[in-house]
This record gives structure tokens, sequence and C-alpha cells, in this order.
């Protein structure tokens, strides 16, 4: 996360969509939001998980299901789009939604990955052009990553607290496997 968001070049007083509100997008959401984001966007259609994002620090809630994406960004950042996205769903119709809500010489990251044999993306590239924007993807991160992160959950600056949300005890580890299976909430925890 905070590798995607250093490349992303992430500042306070930049705005940010956050495409996906599962666990990792939720991460993403918490730590833009400890970096000083000024208005923090966040896109997912499980109306759960969208409502759970907003303990993570989102400001504006989006439902692309319900919402045209592009014209609820476009209202909500005075039709400029948002200096920062990040793509955290393995979706590319929600990846080429993402590219067209970032803000002239913003950075699109496409955090996750596509599963194998995914269809590519469409992409103008007149709109990348004069909008001189950047998109790229990232992945891993490098050992201070890892220090600045560690120090960010001993700070309590980073919410993961809320990211679980079930609780099972070993003998139930078959309903926790359902649960996450589902997607229901965010994270099931099986404690021995």
């Amino acid at each position: 996360v905070l590798n995607g968001l250093e490349l992303a070049q992430m500042a306070a007083g930049k705005s940010v969509l956050v495409v996906g509100a599962g666990p990792m997008g939720c991460i993403i959401t918490s730590a833009a939001h400890a970096m000083g984001a000024s208005g923090i966007i966040i896109s997912e259609t499980d109306s759960g998980r969208l409502a759970a994002a907003k303990r993570f620090g989102a400001d504006t809630l989006i439902n692309p299901g319900e919402q045209n994406l592009l014209e609820s960004v476009r209202d909500a950042t005075a039709g400029k789009g948002c200096n920062v996205v990040v793509v955290a769903t393995p979706s590319a119709a929600a990846q080429q939604q993402a590219i067209m809500c970032v803000a002239k010489r913003g950075f699109v990251n496409l955090f996750s990955g596509l599963p194998k044999g995914s269809a590519t993306i469409n992409v103008d590239p007149n709109f990348l052009h004069y909008n001189e924007a950047y998109v790229f993807g990232s992945h891993g991160c490098v050992p201070r990553h890892h220090k600045r992160a560690v120090e960010m959950l001993a700070e309590g600056t980073i919410n993961v607290k809320d990211l679980i949300t079930h609780k099972f005890p070993l003998d139930r580890i078959h309903d926790a496997f359902g649960v996450a299976e589902s997607r229901e909430g965010l994270k099931a925890v099986v404690n021995p």
C-alpha cells in the first residue's frame, strides 16, 4: 500500500479515489487519510463494504452500480477529477472507468492485478495525452515500506482494527471459510 501511494506521489491535500472497498481498498483509504489526503472518495458495488469504508476515512461513498462513477467523481471534485486514483479490485471494467476519473497530471495506480486470461482494457490515448496522466501498476515493496507500515500501525494512524468483521472459534472454521467466500464483511479470523 505504501509503495503504491508513494509511486502515485501521494501528499497532503491531494484528492484520492479508491476503487474497491475490500480489505486492501480500506487499508489504502486509511493510509491515504493518514498521509493527509483531502477528499477521499471510495467506489464499491457491495453496499455493506461501501458502508464500512466510512470507518477508514472515506469522505464520499459511491456505488457505481447505482451512480455514474465519472459524474459522481466530477461532482465531488468541482469537475477536476482526483489527483490519485487507486484501483483495488481485480476488474478490467473498474480499471477502465477509474482511468477516466483522474485529474490533469494525476496518477492512476492499477493496484490489483487482473485474473489470468482477463480481457484487456481500452484506454483513450488522447485522454492520457491531453491530461498528462500517469497510469502504472505497483507490486511489492522495499524494507523501508515495512518499517513505516509497522510504525503507522504502532502509532494507530492506520485503522486495521475495523478490518476484522467476523471472529470464529476453531470448531467453526467452515463457517469462517463460508463468510470469506461470500465476501460478507471484510476479514474473518479463526481463534483456536
